[in-house]
């Protein structure tokens, strides 16, 4: 955010020594609206217990989860207690809804360009998941 923040700066001091009307500020302020307006679209805003959503795993591969419980706080956003669908319990975590980790359900796991995993159960004859990242 502080690499927008001097951006931000640094063109209207240049818009300052442009002469005519600040045709390069106008294009950067244009620019600012369409990244905040693109942002607002990826970020959760409200969910409830039981809805499902997109998570960035700490491997970095967008998953899908469900939210088990939400925590209300009075000083902070709400605290999502997640569950990935498919995996043990032990990996579940705790992220507020405002985290870059989290997004609405499909944006990222309906992608072909990005890893995923592939589900499925080893013949050991133990009832384990295992995950392979498709490239």
């Amino acid at each position: 955010m502080s690499l927008i923040v001097d951006n931000a700066v640094k063109m209207k001091v240049y818009s300052k020594k442009l002469t005519g009307n600040g045709e390069e500020l106008e294009r950067w302020q244009e620019r600012i609206t369409k990244y905040h307006k693109w942002l607002d679209g990826h970020r959760l805003t409200a969910v409830k217990a039981g809805e499902r959503v997109d998570v960035c795993d700490t491997e970095l591969i967008w998953c899908r989860a469900t939210v088990e419980l939400v925590i209300k706080s009075a000083n902070r956003k709400d605290l999502l207690y997640l569950h990935y669908e498919g995996w043990n319990r032990k990996y579940d975590e705790y992220l507020y809804i405002d985290s870059h980790r989290v997004a609405p359900l499909g944006l990222y796991t309906e992608r072909t360009d990005i890893p995923k995993y592939r589900m499925g159960t080893r013949n050991t004859g133990l009832s384990m998941m295992y995950a392979v990242v498709l490239q």
